[in-house]
């Protein structure tokens, strides 16, 4: 497949929401109230505690895998329980960015940062590792997350940032990413073309309207 492919752009997406098994156990016990793991539970009533982690597993980390292993074959790399080094390493090296991450927002409704496998990468350290590529593109796969483009784009305005203005469901998002990428790969448009043709075509069959920001 890999023969066929009409863009060869270093992509990477890294999914930092944890969808192993090892990591999956460590989020459900270190849980906080504003962790990705407590609104996945409060999303889901009536789980019993000792069930948990198996619907869970059954849930994000299977779609992960499956989107993986479509997206690998395309020739893009994929990092699981990534972690704020593999954020910032893409960042500096990847020409598109697809980031998969859980939005803390504090109390008071501010942003704090993403919640990655090793903690959370802070709003305001954001700025430090943003890509200075100017052909660079972040597809940020984060609920509410238009607060980032600003802090993505503070090191070379020409980056361009995709993002959620309200809340995103990141299964929905993974099942849908490897067609959004094949159209990409296949054709002479870039990712985002690729992203929008994808996105309204799917809204449009559902009647729904796009809640996406492109800056």
């Amino acid at each position: 497949m890999i023969s066929s492919l009409r863009r060869d752009e270093v992509c990477t997406v890294l999914c930092g929401i944890p969808c192993t098994a090892r990591s999956v156990r460590g989020m459900f016990l270190g849980r906080t109230p504003e962790s990705f793991a407590s609104e996945w539970v409060a999303g889901n009533p009536g789980i019993p505690e000792d069930r948990l982690e198996e619907i869970y597993l059954s849930d994000l980390p299977q779609a992960w895998s499956k989107a993986a292993q479509s997206l690998e074959a395309m020739n893009v790399r994929t990092v699981a329980d990534a972690k704020s080094q593999h954020v910032a390493q893409s960042l500096a090296e990847s020409e598109v960015t697809i980031i998969v991450a859980h939005h803390v927002i504090g109390d008071d409704m501010s942003s704090i940062g993403l919640e990655l496998c090793d903690g959370i990468l802070l709003t305001t350290s954001i700025n430090k590792i943003a890509p200075i590529n100017q052909g660079a593109i972040v597809d940020l796969c984060v609920c509410r997350s238009a607060n980032f483009i600003p802090l993505m784009k503070s090191r070379c305005s020409a980056v361009r940032v995709i993002a959620r203005q309200l809340r995103v469901d990141p299964v929905a998002f993974l099942r849908l990413l490897p067609d959004t990428v094949h159209v990409w790969r296949h054709s002479s448009n870039d990712y985002i073309d690729a992203v929008v043709n994808t996105r309204l075509a799917m809204l449009n069959q559902l009647g729904v309207g796009d809640q996406t920001g492109i800056r």
